[in-house]
């Protein structure tokens, strides 16, 4: 399975990830501790993707990449 790539970053008050697709758009959340960004990084996506009639993702179909 094609992973989806979010890219993160560490600031004083959590995480913040961020994924772009080639089709446009962009994919944004943060969290306080990276479990809560995981979980909102998949509600992100999903609803991004939810316009193109997309299978909903899980958070096995994320890869996350250090800034």
């Amino acid at each position: 399975m094609k992973k989806i790539k979010f890219t993160v970053e560490i600031g004083k008050d959590g995480y913040s990830a961020w994924h772009e697709p080639v089709g446009g758009g962009i994919a944004a959340t943060m969290g306080a501790s990276f479990a809560i960004l995981k979980s909102n990084a998949v509600e992100s996506y999903n609803l991004l993707m939810s316009d193109t009639n997309a299978k909903p993702i899980t958070a096995d179909a994320i890869e996350f990449l250090m800034a």
